[in-house]
């Protein structure tokens, strides 16, 4: 009895350390681009790969402090060979970066997107 009880703690333990290293790790990008919208040079992450069927993670930051508030309109386009409308993204402000905003865009249908962003302020 004493081995099955040592068992099951050690089985709960190995869980707890998978479900932590998996939360970990979609803490850290997929993938880093840097980009320029107009007069605003930003960073781009990903933390997953754009599949038909799921919503694509992703957050942009300002590389450069901002006096004033920047606001952001995000839309995945489809590129030439995907039969599908452009999507509109969910944004929210990102605690972590200032003017920041974490995203989301539910694409419908695997293929090449575009992450179109268009930034308003001063």
């Amino acid at each position: 009895m004493r081995s099955f009880h040592f068992w099951i703690i050690c089985g709960t333990l190995l869980g707890v350390v998978l479900v932590g290293r998996a939360s970990a790790h979609e803490e850290q990008p997929l993938r880093t681009i840097d980009v320029r919208s107009g007069q605003y040079p930003l960073t781009i992450n990903y933390y997953n790969a754009p599949r038909g069927g799921e919503a694509l993670v992703f957050s942009i930051a300002p590389q450069e402090t901002a006096a004033d508030a920047i606001s952001y309109q995000v839309t995945a386009v489809p590129g030439a060979t995907v039969d599908a409308v452009p999507v509109r993204a969910t944004l929210e402000p990102d605690p972590d970066r200032p003017s920041g905003v974490s995203g989301r865009v539910d694409l419908p249908v695997t293929g090449q997107w575009l992450l179109s962003v268009q930034v308003n302020g001063p």
